[in-house]
């Protein structure tokens, strides 16, 4: 292929980091030195440099390379995530909370400071809108997951400042709240 041969057929917006980012790592897993890119992208699209592609061409570079096998291994802290299949429900059916989340919940609300002795049960019914403070549906854990870990990590936060992440704490269950959570300025 040459420069003419890829035609611009429609404007395209500039590359995205993101898409920098995997052509730099489709460069490291195939061997091809900067030199090599820069001589291939002047060959197919008639610029030299990554960042001068547009976002189609660089969504062509990199398709052509996940054909030849091109796949984004797993560094260090790679974990692929454990997610059930979603189930096709007809009509009206609906999908009541399992143990993990249930589980899941429990572990949360261990985690959290409560003032009043039944304060997760008053949490979900204020804060989450859940009748009767009671977890029924998948919906409903959903909720009360993330608005237990959004509180935990504001305790956190008031309590230790925004680099608590980078704390370690006597209590194994905060220790391994921070291993699957820590977002990643704080690795």
């Amino acid at each position: 292929m040459n420069a003419n041969t890829y035609e611009k057929r429609r404007t395209s917006c500039p590359i995205t980091k993101a898409q920098i980012n995997t052509i730099m790592l489709i460069c490291s897993q195939f061997g091809i030195t900067k030199a090599e890119r820069g001589e291939l992208l002047q060959e197919r699209y008639g610029k030299s440099s990554t960042a001068d592609l547009t976002s189609d061409q660089a969504g062509h570079f990199i398709a052509e390379y996940e054909r030849k096998g091109f796949v984004i291994k797993g560094g260090k802290g790679y974990r692929p995530t454990a997610r059930r299949a979603p189930v096709p429900r007809a009509g009206k059916v609906v999908a009541l909370v399992n143990q993990d989340e249930l589980d899941k919940i429990t572990a949360l609300a261990g985690l959290v400071l409560w003032r009043a002795e039944n304060g997760l049960q008053l949490f979900l019914e204020k804060r989450m809108g859940l009748k009767d403070g009671k977890v029924r549906t998948s919906a409903d854990a959903y909720l009360a997951i993330e608005g237990l870990k959004k509180m935990f990590e504001g305790q956190m936060k008031r309590t230790h400042g925004p680099g608590w992440w980078r704390l370690r704490f006597a209590n194994a269950a905060i220790m391994e709240y921070i291993q699957l959570h820590c977002p990643l300025e704080y690795r």
